[in-house]
């Protein structure tokens, strides 16, 4: 892929392009079991796991495109979102800026992310919050995932799309404390925008997520 225009490399590359739009179609999975009128409960100090597994495919795909969650928060304290993420893929094949996190209405952009801000493969670093196909499709600044088969193929040295810092390159957590609501139930909706990957490249960009947790300490 080296040789490629850098735009390109770096939101992920494919033989073929595909030719036409997807349906708009937009699948949104509340929190299973637990409406509005039952929201997740953030104990004072604890941790809340809202879910051990979750995928989400691109707006335009057949299945969940995205999930919100209903938490209510503790009265004080810093809150904390974590996951582990990946785009689902038999190899590793860079990162793509596909995944959108709203919260009580205000899109986590990257000033909400803990370092590092950026990863680093042995030729350069990029942002995990970017905007690298505003020429190819994308249509806002997204956070960015690996293509890859699991949670440790790019931190193996041999491997073409080697992450050298961080240790853990799939693992994400927000400082989200400035947008919530303490002592009320709070909505945390996570997207999949990666619709234009799939019309760039033709191939779909299922983004994994694991252990989706929110923390207040």
């Amino acid at each position: 892929m080296k040789g490629m225009p850098a735009a390109i490399t770096r939101t992920f590359v494919a033989a073929v392009l595909a030719a036409g739009l997807g349906a708009c179609s937009d699948v949104t999975s509340s929190d299973v079991g637990r409406g509005p009128s039952a929201p997740r409960r953030l104990a004072t100090g604890g941790s809340e796991l809202l879910t051990s597994s979750q995928t989400l495919t691109p707006v335009g795909s057949t299945g969940v495109n995205a999930v919100t969650y209903s938490v209510t928060m503790p009265a004080s304290g810093p809150i904390y979102l974590t996951f582990n993420g990946r785009i689902d893929w038999p190899n590793t094949a860079g990162n793509s800026n596909v995944l959108k996190i709203v919260v009580n209405d205000i899109v986590v952009s990257g000033t909400y992310k803990s370092s590092p801000a950026s990863y680093s493969y042995s030729w350069g670093s990029e942002p995990y919050w970017a905007f690298r196909g505003a020429s190819y499709g994308q249509p806002e600044y997204l956070w960015g995932l690996f293509w890859s088969p699991n949670f440790s193929q790019n931190t193996v040295s041999s491997d073409g799309y080697y992450v050298t810092s961080p240790s853990n390159p799939y693992y994400y957590e927000f400082n989200i404390t400035g947008l919530v609501r303490y002592s009320q139930a709070n909505n945390i909706t996570i997207r999949n925008l990666g619709g234009w990957v799939k019309t760039l490249t033709g191939n779909q960009p299922n983004a994994v997520l694991q252990n989706i947790t929110v923390r207040n300490y």
